[in-house]
């Protein structure tokens, strides 16, 4: 078990969040295992104010009823933890990250996957 964290780096034009992993690779699809937490880091700089929710756009849940993602205490960054009892893998699940700009209260949206191997 290990902890994933996804970078929010800044916004594109298009309003799509640009997410790295820690080495750098992209993250628009994250590959996790059973038990893994996942951690949505906003980065100084990145133009994003918060996180205001992620939300599951798939009939696929990976994430335990009680680790879904939350925002962490005293943060504006996001964790959970895929459900280690997770069974008929691999899963992929389809989410949408919803965000606010720095200095903006409107609510913009970016999908993005999370897939469980093993």
């Amino acid at each position: 078990m290990v902890t994933i964290n996804i970078n929010i780096k800044g916004i594109n034009s298009d309003d799509t969040l640009i997410l790295e992993l820690d080495n750098g690779q992209d993250a628009s699809t994250v590959d996790a295992r059973r038990g893994d937490w996942i951690q949505w880091v906003i980065e100084s700089g990145s133009g994003v104010g918060t996180i205001t929710s992620i939300f599951d756009t798939s009939s696929v849940q990976i994430f335990g009823s009680r680790t879904m993602p939350a925002k962490e205490s005293n943060s504006q960054n996001r964790e959970g933890r895929i459900d280690p009892n997770q069974s008929g893998l691999p899963k992929t699940e389809s989410y949408c990250i919803y965000y606010t700009k720095t200095g903006s209260g409107q609510d913009y949206h970016h999908d993005q996957r999370i897939q469980v191997l093993s």
